[in-house]
């Protein structure tokens, strides 16, 4: 009869929830954020070495010293209001450079140096000595870093030893997969004109780690002879890393030598700051119980269960293969590899959304009554060796055991309470002792679970007790007007779980609201990790009577059915039928929430709007901030007479008191041409309405 559905937008696909958790390392700095630990977005000043060094200069002569400026965090680093605090302010001058070398260019210094995250350049400071005083002082400067605000590089003048300097001066390794190999050079300089000794050099951390000078591994301490490096010249050496697993490694390059300030001299590494990351369920166990026997390893087996592998590092996991051990026990369904050497790579992890998974379906094919056991390894680029989930399973002679429900079809109205019953289940060689419930299709914006007993029959929406499943009972309310499907999985005394062809049975729920108007509204909220707990943004649903004027909510006299106004009385005095009702009243994330009215005043034109209520940004975590705003994505569906007239999806209401004003439906007596839908489709902020 109506076929006036209207869409504004196409409904996004619903994603699976995946539980997991996920740990981000981050070398240097992080932030509380929503959701989690995230990697700063501070910049962070590093420099070295730790003071402008001059070695004994006679007067007359100058020298330059340099010292390299970095940026280890992920923000933009910003340098100003450079100055020298000396008394001998005039022997010196500042400059910058892209090269610390002698010879190098030198530039004048702008107002402001600007390095962005990971690059890095060099202050050069010349000393003209004029006086036989040796000069000392401070370059002085200031930074957007929070650590290190102002900043004072000690000038030091009159070293009687040689001056070691080391580029790069931090050793950082990506991303490195277990079992490659990845070297770096580090060019070992001396600048000043005394000769450089280096007596040691040592990797202390990570044995992932390795030194090697003119490409020999260096294992003896100190050095059989020490490497001479002469005054301007340079020692090219190398660092290796050779992962055996993926994750973070750090260490240090401690440089033992004759200079005059720094004798012992450390360089930071790191590697695989971004690596691939595995989490498998079951973790380390498979358990398939008493299953029945299998005649031949080619039949078909009705003993086989997922395995989820998922990926949580902030690179793609490579499953390289996946073997078995015991004959018994192998893949239900083949993968078809993606290359000779790679069967599949899962994405990496994306902040904020689920761990990207692939789920594989293992086998058991038991020919005697026996206990079986056997594993699974998973080879990947985490780690050299692979990942063993351990299987087992009893080979038995008795059959499956076969769910079943006492009523399979459930024809209702939205908002009502149902009672699933699979106590008609029977297991033909004992008794079932575990029912398993599970909602596998729902409409759009429903979030009711299925539970063991309402915490209140009043507040159907707001759940109760989780299901237990050594009963053969459960509550479900219907939350949404459309179909659902619930399905029954049911064990046996010692485990076994039913199988094909009869693996589960099916409840199908149709629910058809019978009031003459029923208005449903729905909201995702994307920065919401679980929009079914008692964290979220409360989006408020209104019905106004073209009584109301130009008001809302408390401003429309009466003539607005929101949560502060249930079941005002509107039309004939005293008659509840032309009187709407708020029935469910959502308050924290996605909804659902209801508005019925069974007798519609003929002649009367009703606004149907929503309003962005209360902002919730903790999301249940006492680390995050409250009360932040974050934008929620607001469904409406009109059904009048139990028929879907309109739906408009998706609508972005972003800030506190956004009210949208959706549509308009105005109601007379024929049926045929009835109501009639007047399209509003407008947000107002706060203010405007």
């Amino acid at each position: 009869m109506f076929d006036q559905k209207i869409s504004f937008k196409n409904i996004s696909a619903l994603k699976p929830i995946i539980y997991g958790a996920l740990t981000i390392l981050s070398l240097f700095a992080c932030d509380d954020e929503d959701k989690g630990i995230s990697i700063s977005k501070r910049p962070l000043l590093n420099y070295n070495p730790q003071s402008f060094s001059f070695s004994v200069l006679s007067v007359g002569n100058q020298a330059t010293s340099f010292v390299k400026i970095e940026n280890l965090g992920q923000g933009d680093l910003r340098m100003t209001d450079f100055n020298i605090d000396s008394s001998s302010s005039a022997e010196f001058s500042l400059k910058q450079s892209d090269q610390g070398q002698s010879g190098a260019e030198l530039l004048d210094l702008p107002q402001e140096i600007r390095i962005v995250s990971g690059a890095s350049t060099y202050l050069a400071l010349t000393y003209d000595k004029q006086n036989e005083t040796n000069a000392q002082g401070n370059v002085v400067f200031k930074t957007n870093d929070s650590q290190n605000l102002t900043v004072n590089i000690p000038i030091v003048t009159g070293l009687a030893g040689a001056e070691l300097r080391v580029d790069p001066s931090n050793i950082v390794f990506d991303s490195v997969e277990a079992g490659q190999t990845a070297v770096q050079e580090v060019t070992l300089s001396n600048t000043s004109v005394q000769r450089l000794e280096i007596y040691d050099l040592k990797i202390n951390g990570s044995a992932d780690f390795t030194v090697q000078i003119d490409g020999e591994t260096v294992n003896i301490h100190p050095l059989q002879s020490p490497i001479i490096i002469e005054s301007t010249d340079q020692k090219v050496i190398t660092v290796t890393y050779q992962p055996q697993t993926a994750g973070p490694d750090i260490g240090e390059l401690q440089i033992n030598s004759n200079d005059g300030v720094y004798p012992n001299f450390s360089v930071a590494i790191t590697a695989n700051g971004a690596t691939p990351c595995m989490e498998v369920v079951p973790t380390d166990l498979m358990e398939f119980g008493n299953a029945p026997l299998v005649l031949d390893r080619g039949m078909e087996t009705p003993n086989h269960q997922p395995l989820l592998i998922k990926s949580c590092g902030n690179i793609a996991l490579e499953i390289k293969k996946i073997e078995f051990e015991g004959a018994e026990f192998g893949l239900h369904q083949m993968i078809v590899p993606e290359s000779q050497d790679l069967l599949a790579t899962i994405p990496a992890f994306v902040e904020g959304e689920a761990y990207p998974s692939i789920s594989v379906e293992v086998g058991f094919w038991p020919s005697a009554e026996q206990i079986y056991s056997g594993r699974l390894l998973i080879y990947t680029n985490v780690s050299v060796d692979p990942y063993p989930v351990d299987l087992v399973g009893r080979g038995a002679v008795n059959a499956c055991p076969i769910p079943d429900v006492v009523q399979d079809i459930y024809d209702v109205q939205p908002l009502d309470i149902i009672t699933l019953d699979g106590s008609s289940s029977v297991d033909p060689g004992g008794s079932v002792k575990r029912w398993s419930w599970s909602v596998v299709q729902r409409p759009s914006g429903s979030v009711s679970q299925i539970v063991e007993r309402l915490t209140s029959i009043q507040d159907p929406a707001g759940g109760g007790d989780p299901d237990d499943e050594n009963t053969p009972t459960a509550i479900f309310f219907v939350d949404l007007a459309g179909h659902y499907e619930i399905e029954l999985k049911v064990y046996a005394e010692l485990g076994l779980a039913s199988c094909d062809p009869r693996a589960v049975a099916k409840v199908s729920i149709d629910a058809v609201p019978k009031k003459d108007l029923h208005i449903q509204l729905v909201w995702s909220t994307p920065a919401d990790p679980d929009e079914t707990d008692n964290k979220g943004t409360d989006i408020d649903l209104h019905l106004r009577h073209q009584l109301a004027g130009a008001g809302w909510g408390s401003n429309a006299m009466n003539y607005d059915c929101f949560f502060n106004n249930k079941t005002p009385d509107w039309g004939r005095i005293g008659d509840v039928l032309d009187n709407p009702s708020l029935d469910i009243d959502d308050t924290n994330g996605a909804g659902p929430e209801n508005i019925n009215l069974n007798e519609p005043e003929v002649g009367v034109t009703y606004e149907i709007g929503a309003l962005y209520y209360r902002a919730e940004s903790s999301f249940g975590s006492d680390l995050a901030t409250p009360g932040l705003e974050h934008e929620s994505l607001v469904t409406l569906r009109i059904y009048v007479r139990g028929e879907l007239l309109a739906e408009y999806i998706d609508q972005s209401l972003m800030h506190l008191n956004d009210l949208w004003s959706i549509t308009k439906i105005e109601w007379c007596e024929d049926v045929n041409t009835c109501p009639k839908i007047v399209e509003t489709n407008a947000v107002y902020a706060d203010g405007e309405y």
